[in-house]
């Protein structure tokens, strides 16, 4: 495809191109951090079954010196069933999935990050999303989204979390989100660094059942995830030290 002046967005920002048989479709939107509102996306009917990619480019609030948390919702339609994706949205981030029809929405969760400043609320930031016929290219890793607890007190926690000697944190494999692994990142707290004992469960329904057990030093990086499991168990084994465990879902596409 050129990159022509064809590209120019129109109808409030969206634009779809056909260039040699390929389509294209692209919006912007403006969201707020805070805010939890949902932003639609570009979304398309095809005329006929296609691999389709979503990628997305942010403009960060205040020039990249506010934090913000943005997840999207892609829908794959395909024969009047629909099958949706949730990853973490990023500049570069892209998806890909079989679809007659999709769509893409946007969805501020700066929220769910901890101690946000109270300035750094309600302040405004871009996101392009794009989307094009023609496969993903091949990564090292999925696209991705950022793990949520459970409910510790009524509050859920993203990001990272201080895990005590002895104590384990639960994250609940987020339903109909294309979740096919994990990744737990773990860093001791001691002074020197001690040796991490970490063991992450792959349990079923209400806790019974576990369908797959690993050490995080002899497994680390992204882990199939079984699809019978329900959420994901991380115990810090060491008794004498906490550390600090970062959980990550791979999303297929």
């Amino acid at each position: 495809m050129s990159s022509s002046g064809n590209y120019a967005p129109k109808d409030g920002g969206h634009s779809d191109i056909q260039d040699k048989g390929i389509q294209c479709w692209s919006q912007a939107a403006t969201l707020i951090t805070g805010s939890n509102e949902k932003v639609p996306g570009p979304q398309a009917q095809l005329s006929k079954a296609s691999v389709v990619t979503v990628q997305f480019e942010v403009i960060p609030p205040n020039g990249g010196g506010s934090p913000f948390d943005c997840t999207a919702l892609v829908t794959w339609k395909v024969h009047y069933v629909t099958v949706r994706r949730i990853v973490s949205v990023g500049n570069g981030v892209s998806i890909s999935g079989v679809a007659e029809a999709f769509s893409v929405s946007l969805i501020d969760t700066t929220n769910l990050i901890a101690n946000v400043p109270a300035g750094d609320i309600g302040i405004k930031y871009n996101v392009t999303t794009t989307a094009a016929t023609g496969t993903r290219p091949t990564t090292q890793q999925p696209a991705t989204l950022r793990g949520l607890t459970a409910a510790i007190a009524g509050v859920q926690s993203q990001g990272q979390i201080n895990l005590a000697p002895g104590a384990n944190v639960q994250y609940p494999i987020p339903p109909n989100a294309g979740v096919i692994s994990v990744e737990v990142v773990a860093v001791s707290q001691a002074t020197p660094f001690a040796p991490l004992q970490i063991e992450v469960d792959a349990n079923g329904p209400g806790i019974v059942g576990t369908f797959k057990s690993w050490d995080l030093v002899d497994f680390p990086g992204f882990v199939s995830v079984p699809p019978n499991a329900t959420s994901i168990f991380v115990t810090n084994k060491d008794t004498a030290n906490s550390v600090y465990v970062t959980l990550t879902w791979g999303i297929d596409g």
